[in-house]
């Protein structure tokens, strides 16, 4: 017979699968990564759910204890008198967090919640815009950077050609530097932006996989203050 506990306990993890976020385990001594998953990707808006299955141990923000984001956005302790922790994440970026306790341990986990997303069809000869949304309102009135790799298997086109498109395969390149203002939006207002049109080439092939992200920075600086997660994007 299931004990009154433990029907509680599975009740508990039947209400706790979010519907459009991320549910977490926390478990240093069960766990390989102390986090499972350690890596989650949500929409903005959405919660991301840790639950604890043993032990003390604290989810906070930042990269370690030593940085100055430590403790900035959050830092909750779980454990079994407190099993639960959610946050909502209502915008755009990524966001990593530790365990105090379990810290020298490497117990890392990141939150990935996205805003990049590409306009229009990655095929050759088309036109394409990358947009970045629901960021915060501190990213108004500044600028986004789009960075780009490409890879992919290309018989019969000269490396030369890719001048065409500012992408170098498996390179992670910047190209704001290298090209100024292609691939730089416009001022970020409402927590938006988008790239001005790109065409692509002729020549590109179907089935090239290209991986942009995005970077929000200040114009008076040049410094980054926020990254975007990763957005994956294959050629037709």
């Amino acid at each position: 017979m299931i004990s009154l506990a433990l029907g509680c306990v599975l009740a508990q993890w039947m209400c706790l699968f979010p519907a459009g976020g991320a549910l977490v385990r926390v478990g240093a001594q069960r766990l390989e990564n102390g986090f499972d998953p350690r890596r989650v990707e949500i929409a903005a808006g959405e919660t991301v759910k840790w639950v604890s299955i043993d032990d003390f141990h604290t989810v906070t923000s930042g990269l370690r204890s030593s940085c100055a984001d430590a403790k900035v956005l959050f830092d909750a302790a779980i454990h079994i008198g407190q099993p639960i922790v959610a946050r909502q994440f209502p915008h755009a970026g990524r966001y990593h967090y530790y365990c105090v306790p379990h810290e020298r341990h490497r117990m890392t986990g990141i939150v990935d919640v996205s805003g990049l997303s590409l306009l229009g069809t990655p095929k050759a000869g088309s036109v394409v815009q990358w947009q970045v949304r629901d960021l915060p309102p501190e990213s108004n009135g500044k600028l986004a950077r789009i960075l780009l790799t490409a890879s992919g298997s290309s018989p019969g086109v000269p490396l030369f050609c890719l001048g065409e498109l500012p992408l170098q395969p498996d390179l992670w390149t910047d190209f704001s530097i290298r090209h100024p203002g292609i691939f730089t939006t416009g001022v970020i207002t409402g927590g938006t932006a988008v790239t001005p049109p790109l065409t692509l080439p002729g020549w590109i092939p179907a089935g090239w996989t290209i991986v942009s992200t995005a970077l929000v920075q200040d114009p008076s600086t040049g410094l980054p203050e926020r990254i975007l997660p990763a957005l994956t994007s294959v050629t037709q």
